[in-house]
């Protein structure tokens, strides 16, 4: 669905898009240690799917490629010692989840840290806008839901998490924040949810300014003992049956809202996320030439629509 709705009966277009200056994402600093992921298809679903994520509530945010692990830090070095805080983190994940014989890293201290700027141009250097883009999602997702679980801290019991999925298959399809879901009924397969929230895409143009584009999400997911699965039309279809209401037409009537709806929605899913005029990306990288920690400060602005 595109993030420019037109509302054909008043001619009216909403627009969703944040921009950095140009030129902004000329280059994109990070650090990195070695990494060498040794037996990938045994060991990589633990990886992005425990590892990345309890480094990234720990306030270390990575991506493994090219036998490096790309990383950049949401801890402040005045209060934190990051060093040892992210090598005992990693450590100790590495330990629990059996993955020494799996990896082979280097301890995330000062003599083994790199700094780099990536340069994410898509079309000219398109793996190191993909390490980008992917650290920009996880920034914003720990991000998001430090505000809406700060917000949602004193409702009533049983208000579910905003629910984020982001894995590497997905991360094409951009970073998606559900803030609403609702329980549909269990299956035999598991529960039932319809999500909804808005999608952000990352977007880096020829003259490096970047774009973050904003449209209405809508998924409806299984949830299982063993993880969450997106249902597609023909497995709501099938569910329907015991369920006893017919899933895909709800999912398919919430995802097809009038413009004016649509452009109402995201305007309230932006306000809960503090999102109204403008998307900050803040973080900390290590410079081996100066030895120390310097804070990295990216603005997106709220472009207006004319």
């Amino acid at each position: 669905m595109s993030a420019i709705s037109v509302d054909q009966k008043e001619r009216k277009i909403f627009f969703y898009a944040f921009s950095t200056s140009e030129g902004a994402f000329n280059e994109f600093p990070a650090n990195s240690v070695q990494f060498v992921i040794k037996q990938p298809q045994p060991i990589n679903k633990k990886i992005f799917r425990e590892l990345l994520p309890i480094l990234s509530s720990n306030g270390i945010i990575a991506y493994p490629h090219f036998n490096k692990l790309f990383m950049v830090f949401d801890l402040d070095p005045a209060k934190v010692s990051i060093f040892e805080h992210a090598n005992n983190v990693l450590a100790d994940l590495i330990k629990k989840g059996h993955l020494e014989e799996f990896v082979d890293y280097k301890a995330i201290e000062p003599q083994n840290t790199e700094y780099v700027c990536l340069q994410p141009d898509p079309d000219k250097n398109p793996s190191h806008f993909t390490i980008t883009r992917q650290l920009i999602y996880s920034l914003l997702k720990r991000r998001i839901l430090e505000i809406t679980w700060g917000q949602r801290r004193g409702e009533k019991k049983g208000k579910r998490r905003p629910y984020i999925p982001l894995s590497r298959p997905k991360t094409k399809s951009g970073l998606r924040v559900f803030l609403d879901c609702e329980s549909l009924g269990t299956s035999s397969e598991g529960e039932v949810l319809l999500c909804r929230g808005i999608k952000l895409l990352l977007e880096v143009t020829p003259k490096y300014t970047g774009l973050i584009w904003v449209d209405l999400a809508v998924e409806a997911y299984l949830m299982s003992p063993t993880g969450s699965k997106t249902l597609s039309s023909s497995k709501m279809k099938a569910l329907s049956n015991e369920l006893y209401f017919d899933l895909y037409q709800k999912f398919y009537e919430e995802a097809s809202v009038p413009p004016n709806v649509r452009s109402s929605e995201i305007e309230k899913y932006l306000a809960e996320l503090g999102f109204t005029d403008a998307i900050p990306i803040n973080y900390y990288v290590y410079s081996s030439q100066s030895r120390m920690f310097t804070q990295v400060s990216i603005m997106f602005q709220r472009v207006k629509a004319t």
